[in-house]
């Protein structure tokens, strides 16, 4: 007789399980945590290895501890070995490109390969996201290959109903007759919380949990401002900490019917709209701190972090002297900062055909005639940087001046314009030194801006991405500012006696009162011994609060960064989707995988030790997690309210449920909501990390015995 086999497998972000039935009847489950540690190779690492007797895979002269075994590793080597995770937010992990290796050999080694056609596993995989688009189709399928390739036939359920199965709860109808299998379970996972409302083991409600941003959200990027929906995988934006970070994922998480809308007071042209629930960066009684927009009042202050010089990119590559044969450079200074600033404004690359019919090509800057004083410094400026002659020539009462070099010219046409021929500052504000930056505002202000009325300064152009440049330079050096936005309208006569009608938005930043006297210091003072304060965050305050139709997709970015962050214009927000750990990690500055340890071995909410950063953090973070899984949960539950009138139980499994007081910790969050049933009890499984796999063998089982039936009856006939 075949040896038949059934089981149940639960492949979650953090443990991955395996519960099969032996032959007397006991439930026999493996438990392996669903991480690994890449380790560098050395002469006696494989002897290391085996005399430790750590679990591990070799891949390409790649060793791996994988399980248990690598939590342990990093908690040795704090900071310089890291754990790694196949699985992130309850899916496969995008970003890790050994996610298939690690799974692959954790399901074989786990469950072997099938000794009968009717070996049957069952897995889990999550509800779909209330918020989010993001399917487990191409996970469900990765997994679907994986488990088939070693034989077996597959069943999935949605990861909630396995605690159903496991735990049974029941209900009472109005004649006291008892109905099983009929209640809430939630199982509150490291990737993201799974909740299931059934009767009768029929599933009526399913959904997981996370937050988003609107589609047009404006992203801080290395090349200017991008609306969410148009950034691209590896493009670099802007974390907490003011660095340029990849995007590692763009995340699609559904259609939203509201979005919260927040107006600042000095960007009031910029619209920051997302869910009520997105944790947004402020400052708060004199301190930084994540909160969630719809927590946020009118006067607070959101801070946009200041991209500073990170020392890198000293010299600048412009041409290349053929004659010569060498590369042409020069320093990042203020003159090139000039420059640059006064040929984004107001400069030109152009090419023509020579005498010789060669291409050629020429740089070229327009000026005022009357502005003899900024022309004569000027054509000083540019001709001693480039070591090139200039010329000047009197058009229609508009001094063009020229720089003649083919190489330089399409230098400048490389990196000062977009594909679309627009004009752009290629080079990130990080490698723009203080008295370069200083140069390019001078030379922004020479070519688009003039004095005010308040002897201040304005400045205009048509370019978004220009302003923010200009914006995010001020806001280095503490220079406030206003920054908005004026319609089209008419404008002169232009030399050929034509009206000139605009047909673009102009941006407009002033700079007004002691900032402009600020400003002037930093113009009329040189060099880099200079001691200049260098600031963090610009501060935007909050002028207007509210909530908006929206009825379009919402998005959010996974980035390549601890900080879990990313710039919008004018704010920074959280992107979604962490784990408590990596959160808590965040705020303390501990490790991840001492974070990990402590959540699972000293975190008692009976016995909050609230002096203490990281149990306080966890603390806060799983109220956090816990409110909005019952808040969202309430919102569909309302939709069947009139088939569940009895009271309810709510049985919690999962790893994250397993922290000593959390039934409490559960109960004393959903006091303060507002629910639309009767709770009978609150529960926790008895066993919670085993709770979903147990529910899965059953499921197995029950497919199994329905697949043998099946072979029974089709044999008969």
């Amino acid at each position: 007789m075949s040896n038949k086999k059934a089981y149940g497998l639960d492949p979650g972000t953090v443990f991955f399980q395996v519960a099969e039935q032996k032959k007397d009847g006991e439930i026999d489950i493996k438990t392996v945590r669903n991480a690994f540690v890449e380790i560098p190779e050395s002469e006696d690492i494989e002897q290391i290895l085996q005399q430790n007797n750590w679990q591990y895979i070799v891949d390409k002269n790649h060793y791996y501890i994988i399980g248990d075994d690598s939590i342990k590793i990093a908690r040795m080597f704090p900071g310089k070995i890291e754990v790694r995770r196949p699985m992130q937010d309850g899916v496969l992990n995008k970003d890790e490109d050994k996610k298939m290796l690690i799974m692959a050999s954790l399901i074989e080694n786990l469950i072997g390969k099938a000794e009968s056609e009717d070996s049957v596993v069952c897995c889990c995989v999550s509800s779909p996201s209330i918020d989010t688009k993001s399917d487990n189709v191409f996970h469900k399928n990765r997994l679907d290959g994986m488990i088939k390739r070693l034989g077996y036939k597959t069943k999935y359920i949605d990861e909630a109903m396995g605690i159903l199965l496991s735990e049974r709860p029941s209900i009472k109808n109005e004649e006291n007759i008892k109905i099983p299998y009929s209640g809430i379970t939630c199982s509150f996972g490291g990737g993201r919380v799974n909740c299931v409302l059934a009767y009768r083991g029929l599933q009526v409600i399913g959904m997981s949990t996370s937050r988003c941003l609107s589609k047009d959200f404006l992203v801080l990027t290395d090349n200017g401002c991008k609306k969410i929906h148009d950034i691209a995988i590896g493009d670099k934006v802007i974390d907490i900490s003011g660095s340029f970070v990849s995007v590692k994922e763009i995340i699609n998480n559904g259609n939203r019917d509201y979005l919260m809308n927040l107006e600042l007071s000095n960007l009031s042209f910029i619209f920051h709209k997302m869910t009520e629930d997105h944790n947004i960066y402020i400052k708060k009684d004199n301190q930084w701190r994540w909160v969630e927009a719809k927590d946020i009042v009118e006067g607070d202050i959101l801070g946009e972090p200041v991209v500073k010089y990170d020392g890198k990119g000293r010299s600048f590559y412009y041409g290349f002297d053929k004659k010569n044969k060498k590369a042409l450079r020069g320093h990042r200074s203020r003159n090139l900062g000039r420059i640059i600033g006064l040929f984004l404004g107001d400069g030109s690359a152009i090419f023509y055909k020579n005498g010789q019919g060669c291409k050629a090509g020429y740089i070229q800057w327009t000026f005022n005639a009357n502005d003899e004083k900024l022309i004569k410094e000027y054509m000083e400026i540019i001709s001693s940087y480039f070591n090139h002659h200039v010329s000047l020539n009197n058009i229609d009462n508009t001094i063009v001046m020229k720089l003649h070099s083919t190489s330089i010219t399409k230098n400048f046409k490389e990196k000062f314009y977009d594909k679309n021929k627009q004009k752009i500052c290629s080079i990130p504000l990080n490698m723009i030194p203080n008295q370069m930056a200083i140069g390019i505002v001078q030379g922004l202000i020479d070519s688009d801006g003039n004095l005010n009325n308040q002897n201040g300064f304005d400045f205009y152009n048509t370019s978004l991405n220009l302003a923010i440049l200009f914006h995010q330079i001020l806001g280095r050096f503490g220079i406030k500012h206003s920054f908005m936005v004026r319609e089209p309208r008419i404008g002169g006569i232009n030399s050929k006696g034509i009206q000139i009608i605009g047909k673009k938005d102009c941006y407009v930043i002033k700079i007004c009162g002691f900032p402009s006297s600020l400003l002037r210091l930093l113009f009329n003072i040189e060099g880099n011994g200079i001691p200049m304060q260098i600031y963090n965050m610009i501060e935007h305050k909050v002028k207007k609060i509210f909530k908006e139709k929206y009825f379009d997709d919402v998005y959010d970015l996974s980035v390549d960064s601890n900080h879990h962050s990313f710039a919008g214009v004018g704010c920074l927000v959280h992107n979604c989707g962490d784990w408590i750990d990596e959160k808590v990690a965040e705020q303390t500055g501990t490790p991840l995988s001492q974070v990990t340890y402590i959540k699972e071995h000293k975190l008692d909410f009976n016995n909050i030790d609230y002096e203490d950063d990281l149990l306080f953090a966890l603390d806060v973070y799983y109220t956090n997690i816990i409110e909005y899984t019952f808040k969202n949960f309430c919102k569909k539950f309302k939709t069947v309210k009139s088939q569940f009138e009895a009271p309810l139980d709510i049985i919690l499994a999962g790893g994250t449920s397993m922290p000593f007081g959390f039934q409490n910790k559960v109960e004393s969050v959903i006091r303060t909501i507002d629910l639309p049933f009767q709770i009978k009890d609150i529960k926790v499984s008895k066993n919670p990390l085993n709770s979903v796999v147990k529910g899965l063998l059953i499921q197995a089982i029950i497919s199994q015995k329905k697949l043998i039936k099946d072979d029974i009856e089709k044999d008969l006939e």
